[in-house]
C-alpha cells in the first residue's frame, strides 16, 4: 500500500509525457488500470476500517481469556458443557496476512461460549445475584435445618 503513492506518481508523469507527444489513444484514459489484487486490497482495507472497533473488541476479549488460567478454564468448561469441538482460541498477529480472519472465524464458532461466559461474569458481579448465590451455597453446604433463613 505504501508504494501506491509512488506508483500513481510514476503513472502521472509517464502519462503526461506521453500525452505531450500525442502517443496515447483516448487522451490516456485507459493508460492506468490497477490490478485486481490492488483493487481487492483497497476494498478489504476500506471494509476493515469500518469494523476496526469490533475487531479490536474481539481481540481484547481473546487476550483477556488467554491471559488468565481461571478464565481459560472457565472457557474450556463451557466448551465441554455445550459439547463444542475442543479447539483453542486464536489471537491474530500482524505478521500473517489472514490472521484476523482466522481469529474472527474461531471466535464466531465460540460465540455461544462467549455469551455464557458473559452471563456467568455478570451474574457474579451483580449485587442482587450475590445474595442468591450465598443463600444457595449455604443450603448446599449445610443442611436445611442449619442454614439460616
Amino acid at each position: 500500500m505504501e508504494n501506491a503513492f509512488y506508483n500513481d506518481a510514476v503513472v502521472t508523469m509517464s502519462k503526461d509525457s506521453l500525452s505531450f507527444h500525442k502517443k496515447l489513444p483516448l487522451n490516456g484514459k485507459l493508460f492506468h488500470v490497477r490490478c485486481c489484487a490492488h483493487i481487492l486490497s483497497l476494498l478489504v482495507h476500506d471494509g476493515h476500517s469500518k469494523i476496526e472497533d469490533v475487531i479490536d473488541n474481539v481481540r481484547e476479549s481473546v487476550k483477556h481469556i488467554k491471559a488468565s488460567t481461571v478464565h481459560l478454564t472457565m472457557f474450556s468448561d463451557i466448551v465441554k458443557q455445550i459439547q463444542l469441538p475442543n479447539k483453542r482460541l486464536i489471537l491474530d498477529c500482524c505478521t500473517r496476512w489472514n490472521a484476523t480472519y482466522v481469529m474472527l472465524s474461531c471466535v464466531l464458532e465460540f460465540k455461544d461460549v462467549f455469551r455464557r461466559l458473559l452471563i456467568y461474569i455478570t451474574a457474579i458481579l451483580d449485587p442482587k445475584n450475590k445474595m442468591e448465590l450465598i443463600d444457595f451455597s449455604f443450603r448446599v453446604i449445610y443442611s436445611k435445618k442449619k442454614a439460616p433463613r
